[in-house]
C-alpha cells in the first residue's frame, strides 16, 4: 500500500508494501490523458549539487468525496540520492483543517531508485457541506539529508 493523504480535517499515510527499487531510469517522455493531469514542472535535467529535483507530478483532476483513495505519483532525481522527506501542503481551497503532511518517500517507490525514480501516494478527500465540489491546490516539496529543498510543484484537483 502507498502513502495515503486523506483531507478533510486532517490527513494520515500508511507505508507501502513495495518499495524494492529497481535500476532502470525511466525515459523522459511525458503524457496526459482525460483522467489524469500530469504537470511537468521543467524538462528532465540532471539536478544540480544534488540538490533534489520534481520532474513530473501526475494525479487525476476529480476525485470523488468519500471513496476509495486516488493514486498519485512523484517523478524525482537527486544527484546524491539523499532525499527522506516528501512534504505535502495545502496551498488553497476546500475547508480542511490541514497544513502539510511529510512522510519519506523512499519507503514507496514504485520506479527506479533514490537517485532518479518515481513514488506514489494516495489521497482521498471529503468535500465540504453544502459544498457541489471543492478545488483543492496542494504543493509538493523534497527535502534531503545534505539540507537541500526541491522548487516547489504543484497540483490540484476537485474533490466531488
Amino acid at each position: 500500500m502507498l502513502p495515503v493523504l486523506f483531507c478533510l480535517a486532517g490527513c494520515h499515510l500508511s507505508n507501502p508494501d513495495n518499495t524494492s527499487p529497481t535500476a532502470t531510469p525511466k525515459p523522459p517522455v511525458k503524457a496526459t490523458t482525460k483522467e489524469d493531469r500530469t504537470i511537468t514542472v521543467e524538462p528532465p535535467k540532471i539536478s544540480k549539487n544534488g540538490v533534489p529535483k520534481i520532474i513530473e507530478v501526475s494525479f487525476p483532476d476529480r476525485i470523488p468525496s468519500g471513496k476509495p483513495y486516488a493514486m498519485g505519483k512523484v517523478e524525482f532525481i537527486d544527484l546524491d540520492g539523499d532525499i527522506y522527506t516528501a512534504q505535502f501542503t495545502l496551498i488553497e481551497g476546500g475547508c480542511m483543517d490541514f497544513e502539510f503532511l511529510a512522510f519519506n518517500p523512499m519507503e514507496s517507490i514504485i520506479e527506479g531508485n533514490a537517485f532518479s525514480g518515481t513514488f506514489g501516494f494516495q489521497q482521498s478527500c471529503l468535500k465540504c457541506p453544502d459544498s457541489s465540489g471543492d478545488l483543492l491546490h496542494m504543493q509538493i516539496q523534497l527535502f534531503d539529508r545534505s539540507g537541500h529543498e526541491s522548487a516547489p510543484a504543484y497540483y490540484a484537483f476537485t474533490c466531488q
